[in-house]
């Protein structure tokens, strides 16, 4: 028995870090842990497949190849819809190194340690400040994304679910435009942000992977550089892109 001993104490304090990291997930905007490793890439992997199998049903995957074939980082940009929609991040994530963002509120309680074990940075409200708690977000965003050289940024642009999957712009926000802008101006990569859009159907889902989108060539002004994910957007449902 004793020999089990240091492994129980190993134990113990990997799991105490990770309880502290998602209390600090749920507590602090922009909080992120250090980046995710081979396990829990392949259990989010796992997870993923085995949810999206029983809750989504068959998924059909068009343009993978704009992901495949991009030679610089990405920021995936997909479109909300469901709750669902977490699952399918997770099968197509497969074990590439990913970090998303999630609101606070939902890292709560024992959700924490495991949201902050796969990589999530927590984005916080502030009623009183809520420009200053986004601002944080997306700061630990650049910070997280370049200080490692090969990870992929999840951001759904609209930030909240819209169940009625239209495609509406003043649902858009600009955190995705401030934080690839971001990581261009302090990285010597080429960032790009990939647009993304989901369809639920009666035993299934299709996900359109757009092409890639140069933030060097977007716009500096975030409302105009918006706007063109938009219009790439609108292009894709109907059958331009």
């Amino acid at each position: 028995m004793i020999y089990y001993l240091p492994f129980v104490f190993l134990f113990g304090i990997w799991f105490s870090y990770w309880c502290y990291q998602g209390w600090m997930l749920s507590h602090r905007s922009g909080h992120y842990a250090p980046m995710i490793t081979a396990l829990p890439r392949l259990l989010r992997w796992g997870v993923g497949c085995l949810v999206a199998r029983v809750f989504v049903g068959r998924v059909t995957i068009n343009g993978w190849e704009n992901v495949a074939n991009c030679k610089g980082r990405l920021i995936i940009t997909p479109k909300h819809v469901s709750i669902k929609d977490a699952a399918l991040v997770a099968k197509l994530a497969r074990t590439y190194k990913l970090r998303f963002l999630i609101a606070i509120n939902q890292t709560k309680g024992l959700r924490g340690p495991p949201l902050a074990w796969m990589g999530a940075i927590s984005v916080g409200y502030d009623k009183n400040n809520p420009a200053l708690a986004g601002a944080n977000a997306a700061k630990a965003a650049v910070e997280a994304m370049t200080a490692e050289t090969d990870s992929i940024l999840v951001i759904f642009p609209e930030g909240a679910l819209d169940r009625e999957n239209k495609l509406v712009r003043e649902r858009y926000r600009p955190g995705f435009v401030r934080i690839g802008k971001g990581c261009q101006k302090v990285s010597e990569q080429q960032w790009f942000a990939i647009p993304v859009d989901v369809q639920y159907h009666l035993f299934g889902a299709t996900v359109t992977f757009g092409v890639p989108i140069a933030f060097a060539h977007l716009p500096d002004d975030e409302k105009l550089a918006t706007d063109h994910l938009f219009d790439v957007m609108v292009q894709m449902r109907a059958g331009g892109v």
